[in-house]
Parts: structure tokens; C-alpha cells; sequence
């Protein structure tokens, strides 16, 4: 299904008290690639979690080519080619200069 898009409009979700997202907005299409970087608890997992149809969204959208609905995730994935893969990077606290951050990227082997 070449440039299929998966695509969340103005999705929110609480976990209790607490909003993991606040009407974000992201869209993928077959071939893309992107990436979700923030710090622990910005949302990223759950979005992912939304629009993969893991879990519904309060508020908002998740869209399948344009089509609203609830699509089976693993039949999704294999229909729009789309890959999902997930790093973890833990990070010193506190980097205070460049030099520092250079430093420490060729400490990590990069």
C-alpha cells in the first residue's frame, strides 16, 4: 500500500491525573522516517501506543489512510510497510558544553 499514512489528529490521553499527550498531531507515510526524542514521560511510547491502535485516544484521531477507525495493529503493519523500532539512550544529567558533548558522543562509540 505505497504511501499509505497513518496519521494522528489532536490526539490526547491521561493516564489519571496526569496528560501523557495534549492534542499532538504526527503523520507517517510509507517511506518515511522519523524519529521521537524527548525525555522520560514526553509521551513518545504512548503515542506510538495510540497510533499503532494499542490503546484509544481520549480526544483526537488515528487515521489509516485517511479512514477513521479501529484497524487490527498486526495486519496494519504488514499492509502498510511501516517499522517501528525503539532505542533508549541514557544521557548524563547535566552536559554543560559543547566539548563536553562531543566528548562524551565519542565515549558512546559514535
Amino acid at each position: 500500500m505505497a504511501g499509505m499514512m497513518l496519521e494522528a489528529r489532536e490526539v490526547t490521553k491521561n493516564f489519571g491525573a496526569t496528560k501523557a499527550l495534549d492534542r499532538v498531531s504526527f503523520a507517517l507515510q510509507t517511506g518515511d522516517v522519523h524519529a521521537l526524542i524527548g525525555e522520560n514521560g514526553a509521551g513518545k511510547s504512548t503515542l506510538v501506543s495510540l497510533m499503532l491502535r494499542f490503546a484509544d485516544p481520549q480526544q483526537g484521531r488515528v487515521l489509516l489512510g485517511g479512514q477513521d477507525g479501529h484497524f487490527n495493529s498486526a495486519s496494519f503493519l504488514d499492509q502498510a510497510e511501516l517499522w517501528f523500532s525503539g532505542a533508549y539512550i541514557e544521557m548524563p544529567l547535566r552536559i554543560e558544553t559543547v566539548r563536553e558533548r562531543f566528548a562524551h558522543r565519542i565515549e558512546l562509540g559514535g
